[in-house]
């Protein structure tokens, strides 16, 4: 109840608060315009002041300029000059005295009737003067604050005569000054601009008159930078705060510059203002006072009292009790309507209770029913506050500390975990708390691993005000899992090894195929009789179908390991298909099989894409075709595909390709798996038909890397159907239209070259040799690449070809030897060959890094080398 009686007390001296600000704000402005007032009259006094000596100076000088042509000043008549100089004085009384001098400064004349008596005293004054000049002077003199004007006379050779000079006494002011009217304790100053006091009104209190010093000075020379008049407040001599104005007189040629100014005590100034204000407050008090007083009788009367009722029922219900009420909803008043309002807010706050305790019943089921919850999973769960203090726990958070999840509450959970983890985890809390986002991360304790996701929980404003902790024992997963890697690492290694097995299965199948297929195609070239040829071109068969199936498990062996890539570059499609005529159209003409070729003419003559793999496919499909086909025919067909739906963009095109044939057909059961790897459609022992099983595979996977698919269409006894598309892309602005990589492998000019022909294996040596030597080039051969060096450093080559595997030095090191120039090789960018056995993909790459030109794979036609000679070798 006290603060509410304070308060309507204070409302009382709110309501008073205008009042006060009326009366301060009307002092405010009386007095601005008193001050206001105060500034004029001080200017028009200074003005009034100001005025008299300027008069008298231009008076002055124009008066001294007539009697410097009088006759008797310029014969220097003393007597006749002083009878001019009374009469003048008598009719100016603002001069104090009128003076004639000689040229060197001794007064001859006065009109004050003292010419002996101040005859040296204006000798000072002459000093460094030219006395053929006017000149004017104000200062002190013979304890007088004078101002002094002379005007020189010259006789008829305009030689100076005589000096005449008018006096003014500056206290003769002071005079005017007070008839001014202005109010008690005003003052008078003139100064100079250095700050020499020349007069000062208050100079009878017992001021010696000299120069202003301190404050004084500082405020003088302050009004001096701000023109010819200026106003503003400062402290006086006396102590007095005064409001000052100063003016700049303008008084002679040649004098210094001479200051007037007057000060108006602010006291004076604000008296009347300030006794109407205090008279204002002290009636502005008293009639505050008597209305708080009656404000304290009516509000214990009809307020508060009334107050302390609603007060009481608050606090009864504030206390659980909500059947209270105030009593007073029966008064017709506003007060009665606030009760009113009162009590049908606690008739609704006892309600609202009562829904309230029906709703925590509620409330406490479905948390017991989430608790339960909470217990039932396998995890453990813990609610923490942003610094690590846990709020909730389960069964399990609590079961591996030993503890209860009512004792977990108010701890820290990194007091229950082992240092190196505890800091961790901290870290983990903090990020995870800054940042909003959630993290998940691994910790070990003894022997034990644990997943741990820690998800933040946003308050209204989004900001993280809780997170969830989930603990999952990992240890088996992880066991597993390392066990899992241990067996993947072991199978890479195994498949490692099976690729090594191939990669030197494929060498050392290779080296002597070379070798067999070199010697036969020399054989072929020399005269034969019947029976001598057919027995080589069996032969020849023979091994060129052992070199494809090396070829083949070289191949899948390359996609297994990934090896495989597609290398897309513009090309003719008649690239792809007319090879494939040439190759196989003997084998169909010898099993009298009729070889049909069709491309459509709406297919674009030059597309992007990888033209070996595609010509790879076309050839393994083709080659089975004609293999299981003992009679009829077997047609390759080239088209667009009629689903051009799904492309990437309009410059991509999904090619269409078919291999029919009248053959054997594939059965059902068998085309489930004809696709894989090592998959025959016969049994491998009552099998009629050669094959690896690889070739389909091959041609699969290449397919599905060129974005497409393949599918066979086939029954028993009635030929087979292989369907296949591939994706390739249309040529954009600015590409070469009609581009043909294969015109590098067409020689422009032939030319003998002097090559060095590097192999260990006799048989390939003489082959290569002889093939060398038929294509008109010179051939130094050598065993080793440590040969290589020495031959290079006796005589200079065009050309390399370098086998790779072989004793003292291997290919490679020779030739990173060559091209790092650490032989003494007359030529270290000759162009080198790789000759080898090693055939995969990656051993290609391989060798082009180290710095060879070409790779050239065993064995090798006669034609593959003399292209790889065409590409590499200097026209």
């Amino acid at each position: 109840m006290a603060d509410l009686r304070l308060l309507l007390l204070i409302l009382v001296l709110l309501a008073l608060c205008p009042l006060l600000a009326l009366s301060l704000g009307n002092a405010i402005m009386e007095r601005s315009a008193a001050a206001e007032a105060a500034f004029q009259n001080a200017l028009s006094a200074m003005r009034l002041i100001a005025q008299a000596p300027e008069q008298a100076s231009q008076h002055a000088e124009r008066m001294l300029a007539v009697l410097a042509l009088a006759p008797e000043i310029r014969a220097r008549d003393t007597r006749a000059c002083d009878e001019i100089f009374s009469a003048l004085l008598q009719s100016n009384p603002e001069f104090a005295d009128i003076l004639a001098m000689t040229p060197e400064g001794l007064v001859f004349s006065s009109g004050s009737q003292q010419a002996q008596d101040i005859r040296r005293l204006y000798l000072p004054l002459l000093v460094d003067r030219n006395p053929a000049a006017e000149f004017g002077w104000v200062g002190t003199l013979d304890g007088r604050s004078i101002l002094l004007f002379a005007h020189p006379v010259k006789d008829a050779r305009q030689g100076p005569v005589a000096l005449l000079a008018v006096v003014l006494d500056l206290s003769a002011y002071g005079r005017a000054f007070e008839k001014a009217n202005l109010p008690p304790g005003s003052s008078l100053a003139m100064a100079k601009s250095d700050g020499t006091l020349l007069y000062h009104s208050r100079a009878t209190l017992g001021w010696n008159i000299g120069t202003l010093a301190g404050e004084q000075f500082s405020l003088f020379r302050d009004l001096l930078t701000r023109g010819e008049e200026a106003n503003a407040t400062g402290t006086g001599m006396d102590g007095v705060e005064r409001l000052y104005s100063v003016k700049r007189l303008h008084i002679g040629r040649g004098m210094d510059d001479l200051y007037v100014r007057v000060g108006i005590p602010l006291r004076a100034i604000y008296a009347d203002v300030d006794r109407r204000l205090w008279r204002n407050l002290l009636g502005l008090g008293g009639t505050g006072g008597l209305v708080l007083l009656l404000t304290w009788l009516y509000g214990n009367r009809f307020i508060l009292s009334r107050v302390a009722r609603l007060m009481d029922a608050a606090q009864s219900i504030r206390q659980g009790d909500f059947t209270a009420r105030s009593g007073l909803a029966r008064d017709k008043d506003p007060f009665g309507e606030l009760a009113a309002s009162f009590d049908s807010m606690a008739e609704a706050l006892a309600q609202r209770e009562a829904e309230r305790l029906s709703h925590m019943a509620v409330l406490r089921e479905k948390d017991d029913r989430i608790q339960a919850l909470f217990n039932a999973t396998t995890d453990s769960v813990i609610l923490l506050d942003p610094d690590g203090i846990i709020l909730a726990a389960n069964e399990i958070a609590a079961r591996r500390r030993k503890v209860t999840p009512q004792e977990m509450v108010g701890t820290r959970i990194f007091d229950s975990l082992p240092l190196e983890v505890a800091e961790t985890r901290r870290i983990k809390l903090e990020k995870t708390a800054r940042t909003g986002q959630p993290h998940v991360f691994d910790e070990e304790m003894g022997d034990r691993i644990y997943r741990v996701r820690l998800f933040p929980v946003a308050g209204p404003d989004g900001k993280t005000t809780h997170l969830a902790s989930f603990s999952r024992d990992i240890t088996e997963r992880r066991h597993a899992e390392r066990e899992l890697v241990k067996a993947k690492r072991q199978a890479e290694a195994a498949n490692e090894a099976k690729t090594q097995f191939l990669a030197n299965m494929s060498h050392e199948l290779r080296t002597p195929l070379n070798g067999i297929l070199g010697m036969v195609q020399i054989l072929m070239d020399s005269d034969l009789d019947a029976d001598q040829a057919q027995s080589l071109e069996l032969a020849r068969q023979s091994a060129d179908n052992l070199h494809k199936i090396v070829n083949n498990l070289l191949e899948m062996a390359s996609i297994e390991a990934g090896d495989v890539e597609i290398v897309n570059r513009p090309f003719d499609l008649a690239e792809v298909v007319d090879p494939l005529a040439r190759t196989f159209s003997v084998q169909a003409r010898l099993k009298g099989l009729d070889l049909r070729l069709n491309m459509a003419p709406d297919l674009p003559g030059q597309v992007i894409g990888d033209p070996f793999r595609l010509r790879q496919v076309l050839t393994n499909l083709l080659g089975n075709a004609l293999r299981y086909t003992p009679k009829g025919s077997v047609e390759v067909e080239l088209r667009t595909a009629e689903d051009q739906s799904g492309l990437a963009d309009k410059n991509t095109l999904r090619l269409y390709g078919a291999v029919s044939d009248t053959g054997i057909g594939i059965p059902l059961e068998a085309q489930k798996h004809i696709f894989e790897s090592f998959e025959l459609a016969e049994h491998y022992l009552n099998k009629r038909y050669s094959g690896s099983g690889l070739g389909l595979s091959i041609a699969r996977q290449i397919v599905e890397r060129m974005g497409g698919h393949i599918r066979v269409q086939s029954a028993p006894g009635q030929g087979s159907r292989f369907e296949f598309t591939a994706l390739v892309s249309l040529p954009g602005q600015g590409q070469d239209a009609h581009p043909h990589p294969l015109a590098d492998l067409r020689p422009k000019r032939k030319r003998n070259l002097r090559i060095l022909l590097a192999e260990d294996e006799l048989v390939n040596r003489m082959f290569a040799s002889q093939v060398l030597g038929r294509m008109d080039h010179s051939v130094t051969a050598v065993t080793n690449g440590e040969e290589v060096l020495q031959a290079l450093e006796r005589e200079a080559f065009d050309l390399i070809l370098m086998d790779v595997q072989m004793p003292v030095m291997d290919g490679i090191s020779a030739t990173k030897a060559i091209r790092d120039g650490h032989s003494a090789c007359k030529t270290p960018g000759i162009p080198i060959i790789a000759l080898t056995a090693y055939a995969m993909e990656s051993d290609r790459d391989r060798f082009l890094k180290v710095g060879m030109d070409d790779f050239v794979a065993k064995p090798f036609t006669v034609e593959t080398l003399s292209q790889a000679i065409h590409r590499v070798a200097p026209s």
